[in-house]
């Protein structure tokens, strides 16, 4: 089963986890870009982030200032400065963070429950029983979010 590995420095120690891909990005073609990284020598999925990343947090130590988390910085603010307009919308109400609403809206439709939502979104649950509860398999999490179903591109728009 192939996975994604959210690591790196990020918000707190949810964050940090495995999420299964999603068939959709098996249908329209991940597993070939990440056989085109892997033989181009890269080691992480988004290489030019990666090193936009590293190169902000060099930058900023530079300065004697501290960036712990670049990414989160730079990827929203492309996404919705740049990838948004390119493909028709400007609704100011649609932003990068609107993904992890419809996602966890989507999961919660399809009867996912919430312990695996909060999972697979990286969120903490905070109530007096989660503290009993610990890992969710990469299987269930997979079949979590195979409940949850993505338009394919026309032919020809990969």
């Amino acid at each position: 089963m192939l996975a994604f590995a959210v690591e790196e420095k990020t918000k707190n120690k949810q964050s940090r986890r495995l999420v299964p891909v999603h068939r959709t990005l098996l249908a329209v073609g991940l597993q070939d870009r990440i056989a085109l990284l892997r033989k181009n020598g890269a080691d992480r999925l988004f290489p030019d982030w990666f090193r936009d990343g590293q190169a902000m947090m060099q930058r900023a130590e530079g300065k004697k200032r501290a960036v712990n988390q670049p990414y989160s910085q730079f990827i929203p603010r492309w996404f919705n400065r740049t990838y948004l307009p390119k493909v028709g919308i400007h609704d100011q109400n649609k932003v990068f963070h609107s993904l992890r609403h419809t996602l966890k809206t989507a999961l919660k439709l399809a009867g996912v429950p919430k312990s695996v939502r909060d999972e697979i979104a990286g969120q903490d649950d905070r109530s007096a029983g989660a503290g009993y509860e610990h890992e969710t398999s990469l299987t269930v999490l997979r079949d979590a979010l195979d409940k949850v179903e993505f338009d394919l591109p026309a032919q020809g728009n990969k």
